[in-house]
């Protein structure tokens, strides 16, 4: 009887590892499935990262319209000006004639004067018509 108990003994644990050896641990996941979570990982980075640049761009082309409109503005302004200064050359030109105040000397140096200034608004006109291209 006891070589009979020690066989059946032998059998019951020789069945009970052969039932371990044929069932899997499963206590994390496989390597596929790792492997397939860092792809989806990187792919949402990837996402990320392009939705970012994109973003920046948007950001650096308004930065840059909004330069530009505040630049032409200013020229504008400036153009403005440059046209004041000449009427004012003119209408003081004008009015000395006209009582005649004015040497000759002094006409002579007024219309150097407004030649220097229509030479400056030219400039500013020239400067004007690029920026307004630009926009």
């Amino acid at each position: 009887m006891k070589p009979l108990l020690g066989t059946l003994l032998f059998c019951f644990c020789f069945m009970s590892a052969l039932q371990a050896q044929e069932t899997p641990i499963e206590n994390g996941p496989t390597v596929e499935e790792v492997e397939k979570e860092a792809r989806d990982v990187r792919k949402k980075v990837e996402k990320a990262e392009k939705e970012e640049r994109k973003s920046l761009k948007k950001e650096e082309k308004k930065a840059e319209l909004d330069k530009a409109k505040k630049e032409l503005a200013a020229q504008q302004k400036s153009v403005k000006k440059e046209e004041r200064k000449l009427e004012k050359l003119r209408a003081g030109l004008l009015k000395g004639t006209e009582k005649g105040k004015l040497s000759p000397v002094d006409i002579e140096k007024l219309d150097k004067k407004i030649l220097k200034q229509e030479a400056r608004l030219q400039k500013q006109m020239e400067k004007l018509k690029k920026l307004e291209r630009k926009m």
